[in-house]
C-alpha cells in the first residue's frame, strides 16, 4: 500500500478537491439505481477522509466506512458523517461487516493494490461483506489517464498550501505499474513553510483482467462506463482520458 496517505492525510481533502467527488458519487448512485440494490446500507471501502460520505447520505444511504490508514480514519471519524468508521485492511475485512446492499471503492482504490493477488483478496473480502444480489461499484484509472497524469508534473496553488505532483512513469503499459511523487508545502508561520512528501504507487488493471478477477470472486459485471470530461460514456474505453466505473453484482 502507499505511504503517501500517512504523509499527506492532513492535506488529502485539498488534494482531492479538483476530483469532483460529487460527480463520481452522483454517477455511481445513478448506475446502482438503474440496476437495483437489495438495501440502502453502504460500505465505503478505502473511505479515506470520508469525502464521499455526505454525498452518499444525501442520496439516502446509511454509510459505514473503513480504511487502512489510521490518519485517514481519524479525520473521517472527526467529520461525524458516517454511522461507523473502521480501521481495516480491504484484503481482509472484519467478519462482522456483512449484509451491505452496496460496497464502493472510490478514488482509484483498486489501482493502489499492486498485485493481482492483493486485488483478488480484496474482491473476495468485499464480496463477503455484501448481501445476496449486492453491488460493488468502483472506479479505476484507464490507460490513457496513466499515460497523461503519471507521466506529467503539475503545481497547484491553494493559498497557504502548494501541491506539486511529479509524474515518475516513463511508459504506462497495460496491467503495468505507475508511479508519481507528491510534495506539499504548507505555510505555517509568516514566510515559513513545512514540506510533506509521499510516493504514489499504482497499477493499471485492464478490463480483461478486472472481469476475470471479479468473476473469480463471485461478482458478475453488470455495467462498465467511462467518465470522460464530466460525461458518462458507453462503451468504456482505455483510450479517452479519464476513468472507468464498474458495477458488479454478487452471485
Amino acid at each position: 500500500m502507499d505511504d503517501y496517505f500517512h504523509a499527506l492525510a492532513a492535506h488529502y481533502d485539498t488534494l482531492k478537491a479538483p476530483d469532483r467527488y460529487w460527480q463520481w458519487v452522483g454517477m455511481s448512485v445513478d448506475l446502482m439505481e438503474e440496476v437495483g440494490i437489495p438495501n440502502r446500507r453502504l460500505l465505503d471501502v478505502g473511505c479515506g477522509t470520508g469525502l464521499a460520505a455526505s454525498f452518499l447520505a444525501d442520496r439516502g444511504f446509511s454509510v459505514t466506512g473503513c480504511d487502512i490508514s489510521p490518519d485517514m480514519v481519524d479525520i473521517a471519524r472527526g467529520k461525524g458523517l458516517m454511522a461507523d468508521v473502521r480501521l481495516a485492511d480491504m484484503r481482509s475485512l472484519p467478519q462482522d461487516l456483512a449484509g451491505f446492499g452496496v460496497a464502493t471503492w472510490f478514488g482509484d482504490v483498486a489501482n493502489h493494490l499492486l498485485s493481482e493477488q492483493d486485488l483478488a483478496a480484496a474482491l473476495r473480502s468485499t464480496a463477503g461483506a455484501l448481501a445476496p444480489g449486492g453491488l460493488l461499484v468502483f472506479d479505476v484509472n484507464n490507460l490513457s489517464n496513466y499515460r497523461d497524469l503519471f507521466g506529467a508534473s503539475d503545481l497547484s496553488d491553494h493559498g497557504d498550501v502548494l501541491i506539486a505532483w511529479l509524474g515518475r512513469t516513463e511508459t504506462a503499459e497495460v496491467d503495468g505499474p505507475a508511479a508519481a511523487e507528491l510534495i506539499v508545502f504548507e505555510r505555517v508561520d509568516g514566510e515559513l513553510w513545512r514540506r510533506s512528501r509521499g510516493a504514489v504507487q499504482q497499477r493499471h488493471y485492464s478490463m480483461k483482467t478486472l472481469t476475470r478477477l471479479l468473476d473469480e470472486a463471485g461478482l458478475d459485471v453488470v455495467d462498465a462506463v467511462g467518465l470522460h470530461g464530466g460525461r458518462m460514456v458507453r462503451p468504456a474505453s482505455e483510450d479517452d482520458p479519464g476513468k472507468i466505473f464498474y458495477v458488479a453484482r454478487k452471485r
